[in-house]
């Protein structure tokens, strides 16, 4: 599974049914998502917002546990007129079945990433 691709629906069977997401900001990506379906919504909202360019440029670093994982990244991402580069932290539980119960996305610059979001050349959320 690739973050940020157009085609989400392969991560559907890695979610428990009583997955949820959350998206720190306030911009249209940023919110609360409950479901496998809706978290494969905001991916596809992902990648028709940012154009198909969200990319993880390094995986800087990862903590694991029985039923947690954190991971810190690089990502690169653009929309129409405006470009971004920041440190992301990925916070993923597991149910017992091995199943993500909770994601949780933070990023270093959530101020940058509101503004660049919310600029009015970027696409909304559906």
């Amino acid at each position: 599974m690739h973050i940020g691709r157009s085609d989400p629906h392969d991560a559907i069977p890695l979610l428990s049914p009583l997955v949820t997401y959350s998206v720190v900001g306030h911009n249209p990506l940023a919110g609360q998502f409950a479901g496998p379906e809706e978290v494969a919504g905001h991916l596809t909202d992902l990648f028709v917002t940012t154009l198909g360019t969200f990319d993880t440029i390094k995986w800087e670093d990862w903590l694991e546990g029985d039923f947690f994982t954190a991971v810190v990244a690089d990502v690169h991402l653009q929309v129409a007129r405006g470009k971004l580069a920041s440190r992301e932290l990925f916070l993923l539980e597991f149910d017992s079945s091995n199943l993500i119960k909770h994601i949780a996305i933070h990023t270093d610059s959530p101020d940058a990433m509101d503004r660049l979001l919310t600029r009015p050349d970027a696409p909304g959320r559906s």
